[in-house]
This record gives C-alpha cells, sequence and structure tokens, in this order.
C-alpha cells in the first residue's frame, strides 16, 4: 500500500540497470525522472493508489535508469492483497 518495489525481473534489470537486491523495497518514486520541461502522466503516488483501487494500472512516464539516465516508459502496478486485503 505504500508502493514499495516488492518484485523485480530480469528484463526490468535489464532496461533499468538495478539489481533486484538493490531495488525490491524501495519507493515506486526512485524509478521516476524528472525531465526539464516535461510531465509524467501522473505522480507516483497517484499511480500506486489507482493501482490500489482497481487492481492493476498502467502508467506512462520518463523513468531513471541506474546510471541516471532517463527514458520515457511503460508500467503496469498490479495490487498485491493478503487475507486481510
Amino acid at each position: 500500500p505504500d508502493g514499495r518495489v516488492n518484485d523485480w525481473s530480469e528484463s526490468a534489470h535489464r532496461l533499468h540497470g538495478f539489481p533486484r537486491a538493490q531495488i525490491v523495497g524501495m519507493p515506486l518514486s526512485a524509478l521516476q525522472a524528472s525531465v526539464p520541461g516535461e510531465e509524467n502522466e501522473l505522480s507516483s503516488q497517484d499511480a500506486v493508489r489507482l493501482a490500489c483501487e482497481r487492481g492493476q494500472w498502467e502508467v506512462h512516464g520518463w523513468r531513471r535508469r541506474a546510471d541516471g539516465q532517463p527514458f520515457w516508459g511503460q508500467m503496469l502496478l498490479t495490487a498485491l492483497r493478503d487475507q486481510d486485503g
């Protein structure tokens, strides 16, 4: 519910450059980049809120590679639920 990375695939590692051990547990905002003169579709917080409300949410925007380079990307956020919701 607080928008932390819970899983990290090998393809996400290749795309972003972050190893799984480094990124799991980090907030989604750690992957968001700021590009002067450009805006993301949604803030990380809004994307997480929508994923929680709807089960999944696809978001497009500026992402950050481990070396700091920005790129335009798409992410699919999935709300994971336990017995308590």
